[in-house]
């Protein structure tokens, strides 16, 4: 399992996903990020 490092809000997260899943997560913790940003 790949391990990948995100952001949301400021905070850097260590995170596993299945093979394959890197980008998807990078998207997914993306657009967390920006709906983080927007509720300051």
């Amino acid at each position: 399992m790949p391990d990948v490092t995100i952001n949301i809000g400021g905070r850097e997260f260590q995170v596993s996903c299945q093979t394959g899943g890197e980008q998807f997560l990078r998207t997914a913790a993306g657009m967390m990020n920006t709906e983080a940003e927007t509720q300051d």
